[in-house]
């Protein structure tokens, strides 16, 4: 079995010399340089022990290059009827890539009332369990979450029986991890 990977590696070895050698004919094939001759020389020994290059790997994301907006469509007012369309952005405003979990484990929309109680919130009656997505943000890049809300209050079972919230005003914030959105202000009528 040694033999065979020692034979194989000596194999694909020898083929990549071969490429890099011709990318380098071919460049020098541009400056006026004689076609190089194909060699037909054995491929070079191989390592019994080659060392393995280091694997890069992305860190996890800081707080302060995470950036959490909110947006509730169609609004700010709203009568009791209407179904809210929440949309929750998260996006890496730092300089490098790095690995954040975009989830539902990891984030929240919540609302609170005008005595900056928490009337609701998506953690309380989930629409499916929760679930971990680690991604790699690249600089600048955003992800999106939309959910919809009724307008319920905290229901008791998450039998969604319970009543829509009191007319008035309300703050809706959006969180990922430990970084939460700017509120953004509705009005029920």
């Amino acid at each position: 079995m040694a033999l065979a990977v020692l034979v194989v590696g000596s194999l694909l070895i020898f083929q990549f010399g071969k490429f890099v050698f011709g990318a380098i004919g071919s460049a020098f094939d541009a400056e006026t340089q004689p076609t190089p001759e194909v060699s037909t020389q054995t491929a070079p020994e191989v390592d019994p022990s080659p060392t393995i290059s280091p694997t890069f790997k992305v860190e996890p994301c800081a707080l302060e290059d995470i950036a959490i907006s909110v947006e509730v469509e169609d609004g700010p007012e709203f009568s009791q009827e209407s179904e809210l369309i929440i949309n929750a952005t998260i996006t890496n405003t730092g300089s490098v890539k790095c690995r954040r979990d975009i989830g539902s484990e990891s984030n929240e929309i919540y609302v609170r009332n005008s005595e900056n109680k928490e009337v609701w919130s998506s953690d309380i009656c989930p629409t499916a369990p929760p679930t971990k997505t680690l991604v790699d943000m690249k600089p600048g890049s955003i992800y999106r979450i939309t959910l919809l809300w009724n307008g319920s209050g905290k229901p008791a079972s998450c039998d969604q029986t319970a009543q829509h919230v009191p007319a008035g005003d309300y703050e809706v914030f959006a969180r990922n991890a430990q970084a939460i959105s700017e509120p953004v202000t509705i009005t029920f009528n």
